[in-house]
C-alpha cells in the first residue's frame, strides 16, 4: 500500500509542497560572556560571546543595562573620555560613540566615517586617509590639524596614538610593520621597519607605546620622544607566548600562568602583584584603573573580580545562550547544550529546563533510534533514559580516559562510535562495557558513520578519502580509498541511511574534477556533475534523499539533477546558519548560534508531499481551518485512494477513514495545530 502525504494545516497559513516552514524555538536561558572590560570610572562593559550587535554594561556589578548598537561590535577596541564616555572601534575601524544612552557612528564630516582615533586628556584624534583632525566635543565637530602628501590608510592595519606633541602611526605593509612618526605641522621625523612575528601593542598612559614579539622589542616614550629597541628579554623577562601584557592606570601587568607581575609606572621594575589558582584557572584576564583584576572564561556566565586580597562574582541573567548543539528524538524529547550549561524538554514545553551547569565548546548531544539521549564531554560519555532526569556513565577504553573524546556518533541504544584525541576510531556495542580499537583514523574533517545490516560503514575526508567497513561480529575490517581528492567543498560531504556516501570535491588537485561524487562500498566512485550553482550549500540526509540547503532555499537530489528550487520559509533574512538534521529528522536551523528554527515537518514528509504532488490531483480545502476540510480527488485518479489517515507532528495517527470522491472531515474537535493527511493506495 503506497502512502501519499499530503498537508493539513489549522489556523495557519497554507504552506506549499515546496517549502519547508520552520518555527522559532524559544533558547535556554543562559548567558555567555564573550569580553569584559571596566572603565576608569568604575562602570562594567560586558558583550556576550553570540551577540555582536549589544553591549551590556553596569555601575554595580548587579543591575544591568542592555544597549543595542548600530553595527556590529567585537569588544575589543574601546577607549574613555575621563568623565567615562566610551568610543567603541568595531572589527571594521568603524567608531562608535556613546551620546544619552545610545551609540551613534562617528562621522568625521562629509559623510566620511571615522577608522583611526585615540583620545588624549579629553581630546579625540583622528586620522583618516591623508587628513589628520580632531575635535573637542567628543567627535561632535572636528578640526584638520593638517594633510599628508600621501597616505597610508590603505594598508591593511592602521592605528594612531599621541605623545609629547607627536604622532605616532603603526601600521602594517604585507607582512611588514612600520612604524611613522610626524610633529604636529604634518612633517615625518621617523619612519621605522620593525622585525616583528606576531606583535604585541601595548599602550601604556605614562607616555609608552611598546612593540614586542617573544624576542624583540620597540619602544617610543614622549620624553624627548625617545625610541628604543632590544631584546625582549631586557625589558620583559617574564614574557614568553603564552603571556599576557596589559596596561591600564600608568602601569603594566603580565600575567603567566597563575601568576601576576605588576610595575609602577614605565620604569620596567617588575615586582610580584598577585598569585592565586582562580587566576590560573581563567583563559580571559583585564586589569581596571585602580588595579582590580578581572577573570573569566568566555563559556561562563560570570566574570570574578579580585581586589584587595578578595574576590566577589558578577553574574549576568539575560536569554542570551549560546546554542552549540541540539537534537530532538523520534518521541518529541528536545536536548540543547550551550557554552555554559545542558538543557532539555519537551517539543510542546516552551521552556527549557537547566540539566547540568557544565557546558563545553567542543560539547556534542545525539539521541539514539530508541529516544536515550547521549552527552560527549569530551572527557567523558553519559547518557540519560529519561531525558536527562538521572544520567549514566558510560565506561571507556583506557586510550579514551588518557586522550578524551573528540567526536561521538550514536548508532543504537548502547553502540558507539567514537574518536579520540588523536583521531583513533573506536566502537562499543554494550555501553562501554566492550570496546574495540579500530585502524579507522580521522585525521581532519568531519567523518559520517552508519551501522547497516551489521556492518558499521566509516568515510573519512582527510589527506585521503577512504571508506571503511566493519564487523561488528568479527571486528575484521576493509578500507577502500575513494581516489585521490584532498579538499572538501564548503559543507560538502553526507552518509544516506542506505550508507551512499555523496561528497563535493574542491580545487585541488587539479587532477580530480571539481563537483559532486557519490561513492558506496565496494564500487567505483562516480562523478555526478558540476552544480556549481550548489558550491556551498549544505549536503544534508533525510533517510536515502540527498539535501542541498543554502541560506534561504533547498534542492533535492534525485540520484542524477537536483531540483528546481525550494523555499525555506520563516528564517531571518540575515545571520550565520548551523543547519542540523535531528534524530527524528526535523531540520534545525542555530541563527547566530543565538535563535533556534526548527522545520514544521520532518524532512521526510517535505519529500512524500512533493512527491505526491507530482503523483496525484487532488485539491485541499480551506487550509486553514478550525471546523471542517474538504478534500477532493479527480476522477482519474479516485480509484487509486482507499483510506486517509490524519497524523500529528510526532507521528501519531490520531483519526483513520475510509476515502471517498468528494470527502468532508469533520476537525473541529483537533487541537489547533499542524497535522498531516495521508491518503493510502489500494
Amino acid at each position: 500500500m503506497k502512502a501519499f502525504f499530503l498537508p493539513l494545516f489549522l489556523c495557519l497559513p497554507f504552506l506549499s509542497d515546496s517549502q519547508i516552514h520552520f518555527e522559532h524555538v524559544s533558547s535556554p536561558n543562559d548567558f555567555s560572556i564573550g569580553a569584559v572590560r571596566k572603565s576608569p570610572s568604575g562602570e562594567y562593559f560586558v558583550q556576550a560571546s553570540n551577540d555582536k550587535n549589544s553591549i551590556y554594561t553596569s555601575i554595580n556589578g548587579i543591575e544591568w543595562n542592555k544597549v543595542p548598537l548600530p553595527v556590529d561590535h567585537q569588544l575589543n577596541g574601546i577607549q574613555f573620555f575621563s568623565d567615562g564616555t566610551p568610543l567603541l572601534k568595531t572589527e571594521d575601524n568603524t567608531h562608535l560613540i556613546r551620546r544619552n544612552g545610545f551609540y551613534h557612528t562617528m562621522d568625521a564630516g562629509g559623510g566620511e566615517v571615522v577608522k583611526v582615533s585615540f583620545i588624549k586628556d579629553d581630546t579625540l584624534f583622528m586620522y583618516n586617509n591623508t587628513t589628520f583632525e580632531f575635535s573637542l566635543d567628543k567627535g561632535q565637530s572636528f578640526s584638520t590639524m593638517f594633510v599628508l602628501d600621501t597616505g597610508i590608510f590603505s594598508h591593511t592595519t592602521v592605528q594612531l596614538w599621541k605623545i609629547d606633541h607627536h604622532f605616532v602611526i603603526y601600521h602594517t605593509a604585507g607582512a611588514s610593520d612600520k612604524l611613522s612618526i610626524y610633529n604636529e605641522s604634518g612633517n615625518r621625523i621617523l619612519s621605522k621597519s620593525m622585525s616583528l612575528g606576531v606583535p604585541t601593542i601595548t599602550y601604556n598612559n605614562c607616555g609608552q607605546i611598546l612593540f614586542n614579539d617573544d624576542d624583540n622589542y620597540y619602544l617610543v616614550q614622549d620624553e624627548g620622544l625617545l625610541y628604543q629597541s632590544g631584546s625582549t628579554v631586557d625589558i620583559l623577562p617574564q614574557f614568553n607566548y603564552y603571556s599576557t601584557l596589559l596596561s591600564e592606570g600608568g602601569n603594566y601587568y603580565i600575567r603567566n600562568e597563575d601568576t601576576v607581575y605588576k610595575t609602577s609606572g614605565c620604569n620596567f621594575a617588575w615586582q610580584f602583584y598577585a598569585a592565586s589558582d582562580l587566576i590560573g584557572s581563567k583563559f580571559q584576564i583585564w586589569f581596571s584603573h585602580d588595579g582590580d583584576i578581572i577573570v573569566y572564561n568566555t563559556d561562563e556566565d560570570f566574570f570574578t573580580v579580585e581586589a584587595n586580597g578578595a574576590t566577589e562574582e558578577y553574574f549576568l541573567d539575560f536569554p542570551s545562550a549560546h546554542v552549540r548543539d541540539i537534537d530532538e528524538s523520534i518521541g518529541g524529547d528536545q536536548y540543547s547544550l550551550t557554552l555554559n550549561n545542558m538543557f532539555s524538554k519537551k517539543e510542546a514545553d516552551e521552556e527549557w529546563v537547566e540539566s547540568d551547569s557544565i557546558g563545553g565548546l567542543y560539547y556534542q548531544v545525539q539521541y539514539s533510534p530508541g529516544g536515550e539521549v547521549y552527552i560527549n564531554r569530551t572527557t567523558d560519555i553519559i547518557y540519560s533514559a529519561d531525558n536527562g532526569e538521572s544520567y549514566m556513565t558510560i565506561p571507556l577504553h583506557q586510550n579514551l580516559q588518557l586522550y578524551g573524546v573528540q567526536l561521538m556518533e550514536v548508532l543504537d541504544d548502547g553502540v558507539l562510535f567514537v574518536f579520540d584525541v588523536v583521531e583513533e576510531g573506536y566502537y562499543t556495542l554494550n555501553y562501554g562495557q566492550d570496546w574495540f580499537q579500530t585502524n579507522v583514523s580521522l585525521e581532519y574533517g568531519d567523518p559520517h558513520i552508519k551501522l547497516l545490516d551489521g556492518y558499521i560503514l566509516v568515510a573519512t575526508f582527510g589527506s585521503n578519502y577512504k571508506f571503511s567497513r566493519i564487523n561488528i561480529s568479527t571486528n575484521e575490517i576493509t578500507t577502500q580509498y575513494l581516489g585521490g581528492f584532498q579538499s572538501i567543498l564548503g559543507n560538502g560531504s553526507s552518509m544516506l541511511e542506505d550508507g551512499t556516501v555523496y561528497f563535493r570535491h574542491g580545487e585541488y588537485p587539479h587532477s580530480m574534477p571539481i563537483g559532486l561524487f557519490r561513492a558506496q562500498f565496494g564500487e567505483e566512485t562516480e562523478f555526478l556533475g558540476r552544480f556549481s550553482s550548489l558550491d556551498y550549500y549544505t549536503l544534508a540526509p533525510s533517510g536515502n534523499e540527498l539535501f542541498a540547503i543554502g541560506e534561504n532555499d533547498y534542492y533535492i537530489f534525485d540520484g542524477a539533477s537536483f531540483s528546481e528550487r525550494k523555499l525555506l520559509i520563516g528564517l531571518p533574512e540575515e545571520g550565520h546558519r548551523n543547519f542540523i538534521v535531528a534524530q527524528n529528522e526535523h531540520l534545525y536551523v542555530i541563527v547566530n548560534n543565538q535563535n533556534i528554527f526548527r522545520s514544521t515537518k520532518p524532512l521526510s514528509m517535505t519529500i512524500a508531499t512533493n512527491e505526491v504532488s507530482n503523483d496525484i490531483d487532488f485539491k485541499i480545502y480551506p487550509n486553514p481551518t478550525n471546523d471542517k476540510l474538504t478534500l477532493t480527488v479527480s476522477e482519474s485518479d479516485l480509484h487509486r485512494i482507499d483510506t486517509y489517515e490524519i497524523i500529528d507532528q510526532l507521528g501519531k495517527v490520531i483519526r483513520q477513514s475510509s476515502f471517498f470522491h468528494h470527502q468532508n472531515i469533520n476537525v473541529d474537535r483537533l487541537a489547533p495545530g499542524l497535522f498531516n493527511l495521508m491518503l493510502k493506495e489500494n
